[in-house]
């Protein structure tokens, strides 16, 4: 039996769940695994276009990066795993109801011997932004 999270997704998916408020009221939304969610899908899964105050990331790895535009459009955000409300979503550089779509993805790191940290591809989060070697 596979476990559940709390949003009914099989546990060690990537789960991004998009709030109308900032203190996680209002309608909400849960994209699973790790992929774009461009402008057109986003819609199709029920979110509202540019009404987004708050986020939450699930899943060891994950980071949600949301985009004003559709993919690579406008400003972008990246959210590693956590809850983020309206003061913290702002601070990571995201605009209060301004945006259109989003893309998950899974960071590679892999963990030496000396128990150092490394990353093996272009992918790792640096202060507020993913660098995944396109910038």
């Amino acid at each position: 039996m596979t476990k559940k999270t709390g949003t009914g997704f099989a546990k060690g998916t990537c789960v991004t769940t998009l709030y109308q408020h900032g203190n996680f009221k209002g309608w909400k939304v849960s994209f699973s695994g790790v992929r774009d969610w461009r402008h057109a899908d986003y819609l199709k899964k029920g979110a509202k276009n540019d009404d987004v105050s708050a986020i939450k990331v699930e899943g060891k790895g994950c980071v949600a990066t949301l985009y004003q535009h559709d993919i690579n459009g406008g400003w972008k955000a990246s959210f590693p795993e956590g809850t983020y409300n309206m003061k913290a979503f702002l601070a990571r550089g995201a605009k209060n109801d301004d945006m259109s779509s989003l893309r998950v993805r899974r960071s590679k790191i892999q963990i030496t011997t000396s128990q150092t940290v490394k990353t093996t591809m272009y992918d790792c989060i640096k202060k507020t932004e993913i660098c995944d070697g396109t910038a």
